[in-house]
């Protein structure tokens, strides 16, 4: 039998509130799609929905944000395109957006709101529940503008911070969300932004169901909701970094990314300490991302996986990040062969198949 793989899209500005709704969202995307048209492969698309209310506030009220054009309007007929051509919409919680004012030209995020786990809104009135709540009603109300039967399923927590998770888990069972794509087996960060730990997450690839209130702990029989990991593997930092993609991909968004990298590193350990030596060599969790790995990483992935016998294999991309076609053209290649591509509505139905207690 072979593996299912569901290329997912991180369809988000940057987490700081930084970008251009046309450069580094609309644009690359109407791209990606283009290439994906001739191919089976077709997206699940992670939308950042908070962000694009609290935009959609401003443009109402009449502040364009520096934009010409309606930049809602242009991102919701890209979801409506894309959706009519069978590629999948699901949510996605940048949590420092809630409380995001527009000041000084720019967008100022609440820095202290990253982690959707610990969620609490700056005036106390809107917790993690209603949070979720909020963004998968206003995300069904988008979606349902052109398919009046859609339901939203699934979730990914922004910047992968589902821990603690026991208010997520809760709150997507209060709100009938029946997969998490959040977890990176294998990946940790701690820093002023970043806490988790995923080292203690299986690594075969099968996703697994919660019942505890620990993420990382699977389940032996289906209960309500189930874990699609986001597929990683280990390397060397400067492995990491001999891909052209990603130096596209850095020099186009550098400010931005340059800022990302600062912020992120790790909270316990002296600036003095921190050597671009040290990210070179000190082994990193990479995720199978689509738009930054290099070709050879992209063939030493399939390798990884044909090797494990993974049956979910999941890969992500950012629409921020997408700056040339080779990667998801490769990736849909090597593919062809060797996988059955599906969205993530399309794998839970086939799962709901398999088993009739769903």
């Amino acid at each position: 039998m072979k593996p299912t793989i569901l290329p997912t899209l991180d369809y988000e500005l940057y987490g700081d509130g930084s970008g251009d709704i046309f450069e580094n969202l609309v644009n690359p995307t109407d791209d990606l799609l283009r290439q994906l048209e001739p191919t089976t492969f077709r997206l699940t698309i992670f939308v950042e929905i908070v962000e694009i209310i609290r935009l959609r506030e401003q443009w109402n009220n009449g502040n364009p944000m520096g934009y010409d054009r309606d930049p809602i309007q242009a991102i919701t007929e890209q979801l409506r395109q894309a959706y009519r051509k069978g590629h999948d919409i699901q949510l996605h919680i940048h949590p420092q957006w809630f409380d995001a004012i527009w000041t000084d030209n720019r967008w100022q995020v609440e820095n202290s709101r990253w982690q959707l786990g610990s969620f609490i809104s700056q005036d106390g009135k809107t917790d993690i529940r209603g949070l979720i709540r909020w963004a998968k009603n206003e995300l069904e109300q988008l979606v349902r503008s052109f398919d009046s039967t859609y339901e939203c399923i699934a979730l990914r927590a922004g910047g992968y911070n589902a821990m603690p998770c026991a208010e997520i888990l809760e709150a997507m069972r209060q709100t009938g969300l029946r997969i998490d794509s959040s977890v990176v087996p294998g990946a940790r960060a701690d820093n002023a932004f970043d806490h988790y730990d995923y080292t203690a997450a299986p690594t075969d690839g099968q996703g697994w169901w919660h019942v505890s209130d620990d993420i990382d702990i699977p389940h032996p029989t289906p209960t309500d909701i189930i874990e699609l990991p986001v597929t990683a593997f280990s390397m060397p930092g400067w492995k990491k970094y001999l891909s052209i993609d990603r130096l596209r991909s850095f020099l186009k968004n550098r400010n931005s990314a340059i800022k990302k990298v600062a912020q992120k590193q790790p909270a316990t350990e002296p600036k003095q300490k921190r050597s671009l030596l040290a990210l070179l060599t000190q082994p990193q969790t990479v995720t199978w991302d689509f738009c930054l790995l290099s070709a050879s990483q992209h063939r030493k992935f399939f390798q990884r996986v044909t090797d494990k016998n993974r049956q979910a294999i999941v890969l992500i991309g950012h629409s921020k990040g997408y700056t040339s076609p080779d990667g998801i053209q490769l990736v849909a290649q090597l593919a062809s062969a060797n996988c059955q591509p599906a969205t993530i509505s399309q794998w839970f139905h086939n799962l709901k198949t398999e088993n009739e207690q769903l």
